[in-house]
């Protein structure tokens, strides 16, 4: 492992954690009302969906799913360390492992409090915060265990999400680009229109996205020059998705990945 390497990577994930918790706990605090008591989100509804039994840790975690004030605590602790683990990483970094620790757990907390609203962004950015967590010990089995996990998740995301497009009809044929980019919230309806009318640009779309995400295993052969390719197509795929789709969170998320797999996978 590349000392000078992990001294400069490691800091760039934190500050992309930072950066990433931020904008999604400014998110939660702009539509705070639909937490409240008459919100759609409200805490006697998300209790619905999990009715616990006596003595179990649901059970023991309901006033606190229930409490107004513990949400905005959350929200605000997580905008407050949000914004301090941008910067700490490059001036304050002995801070670091307590605002990892601090952020993860009201990441978590919210996790359980508002899980029918989260998405795999929030789940791969409580992955990235437990890995640089894990990191920032100086034990080196340990930071190699936070690095690798962070890594192997990765590659999971992209293989499986590729198996399972391979696994549908709807994505070799191109339909399924179309269709993603034809919907109002999700797409771009004149992008949509071109790939409807050239049906062969839509499959072969399709196949590409396929194909890369199904063999990203290959960063892990230790070509240099194909798992940085692989890296920055990855990169690249995040922010084509965040700029058609709208998903900015899963951008945010994913990115702070990266440097840590650089780490892990570039000598």
């Amino acid at each position: 492992m590349d000392v000078a390497m992990f001294a400069q990577a490691l800091p760039l994930s934190v500050s992309l954690i930072g950066l990433a918790g931020l904008i999604r706990a400014g998110e939660d605090w702009a539509i705070r009302k639909e937490y409240g008591a008459d919100g759609v989100m409200s805490g006697d509804i998300v209790l619905l969906q999990q009715p616990g039994r006596p003595g179990s840790v649901w059970t023991a975690l309901r006033p606190l799913l229930r409490s107004d004030r513990v949400l905005s605590f959350c929200v605000v602790g997580r905008l407050a360390s949000g914004a301090a683990l941008t910067v700490t990483p490059w001036g304050a970094d002995h801070l670091v492992g307590p605002l990892l620790f601090f952020n993860l757990a009201l990441l978590m907390f919210s996790l359980l409090r508002c899980g029918y609203g989260a998405d795999g962004a929030d789940q791969m950015l409580i992955i990235v915060c437990t890995g640089a967590l894990l990191a920032q010990s100086g034990i080196p089995a340990v930071r190699s265990a936070g690095l690798w996990f962070v890594t192997g998740q990765l590659v999971l995301s992209f293989v499986v999400a590729g198996m399972a497009k391979l696994s549908g009809e709807e994505w070799r044929s191109g339909k399924a680009i179309c269709g993603i980019l034809s919907t109002e919230r999700y797409g771009m309806p004149a992008l949509a229109g071109v790939l409807t009318r050239h049906g062969s640009l839509s499959r072969l779309l399709g196949w590409g996205v396929i194909v890369f995400e199904a063999s990203f295993f290959m960063v892990l052969f230790g070509v240099e020059p194909l798992t940085l390719a692989y890296l920055g197509a990855g990169l690249a795929f995040h922010a084509g998705v965040a700029a058609t789709m709208g998903l900015n969170n899963f951008l945010l998320s994913f990115a702070p990945a990266y440097p840590m797999a650089a780490i892990c996978l570039v000598s």
